[in-house]
């Protein structure tokens, strides 16, 4: 079985230059919004690590505080006191975030485990990128062989860290490399379509593809947070793309454990759209 990306390199504008250009809603559209935002710390909430007995005491405390600021966002809303209700509902988000994200990308981030079983998925798509920049760099293109140089350096850093046990380092190296040949890629090629060809003997391998090329993603946009580089509304928004990606994860691991390996594909297709997002919410070019 083939599968070709079609990968349109296209200019990313940074989430909040998107919104400083926008018209300053009306208040229809306000109350939209704050009743969007209203349903998103509720999600939050909700969310196993916020209900969780295995919280630190201080995102546990965070619960009450959340839980109070949404209520009173309620009753100002209802109240047609839009302002109020705003600032209510960003302290509900600011706690809800605390409650429920923090957490478990913190205990993600801290398995060693994890970190170890994601390398080798990380570096993988470092290869397959580095394969298309190495492609120009054979057609003439000078700018692809010294981001092939770099990538190469960083690939031994983190090859060197690896065997050396020290799994969050060597994520962070591939991390590097990683981003530097998507977005070298996305420079140098503005505007085309590049296309990756993947062959695949089966279904079954398919799925094995997709699910190292989600747990790698999943891990950059996790190096990506703890590198400070959301805020806001927008941490929330990539929290819930975190939280819907992880969902499509685990029904597509259900549906290869019963033996439907082409839906699982199609389900961790949409999986890592759900990370993709996340990272272009951060302004990152995505492929």
């Amino acid at each position: 079985m083939a599968r070709g990306f079609a990968l349109q390199l296209l200019t990313l504008t940074l989430f909040a230059a998107v919104a400083a250009a926008q018209p300053t809603p009306g208040d229809a559209e306000r109350r939209q919004l704050m009743e969007q935002k209203i349903r998103l710390v509720e999600s939050l909430l909700a969310a196993p690590a916020a209900r969780g007995t295995d919280a630190a005491g201080e995102t546990a405390a965070a619960l009450p505080s959340a839980g109070s600021a949404l209520t009173d966002a309620r009753a100002a809303l209802a109240a047609g006191r839009l302002d109020d209700a705003g600032l209510a509902l960003d302290a509900a988000l600011r706690t809800a975030i605390k409650a429920a994200g923090k957490p478990a990308r913190q205990r993600e981030a801290q398995s060693g485990g994890a970190l170890q079983a994601a390398f080798p998925a990380l570096a993988e798509q470092v290869a397959t990128y580095r394969a298309a920049l190495e492609d120009m760099a054979r057609q003439g293109s000078a700018a692809a062989l010294a981001v092939v140089g770099r990538i190469s350096g960083l690939q031994a850093d983190g090859s060197r860290l690896a065997t050396a046990g020290r799994w969050h380092e060597a994520n962070r190296k591939m991390t590097e490399a990683y981003r530097d040949a998507i977005e070298s890629l996305s420079t140098l090629r503005a505007g085309q379509t590049v296309t990756l060809s993947l062959a695949f003997a089966a279904p079954q391998e398919e799925y094995e593809y997709d699910s190292k090329r989600f747990q790698s993603t999943s891990l950059l946009v996790t190096m990506m947070l703890d590198d400070g580089r959301a805020a806001g509304d927008r941490h929330a928004l990539i929290d819930g793309c975190l939280r819907d990606g992880r969902a499509l994860r685990a029904r597509a691991a259900d549906l290869a454990r019963d033996g439907n390996h082409k839906e699982a594909v199609s389900m961790l297709e949409n999986a890592v759209g759900q990370l993709n997002r996340a990272l272009q919410l951060m302004g990152v070019a995505v492929f």
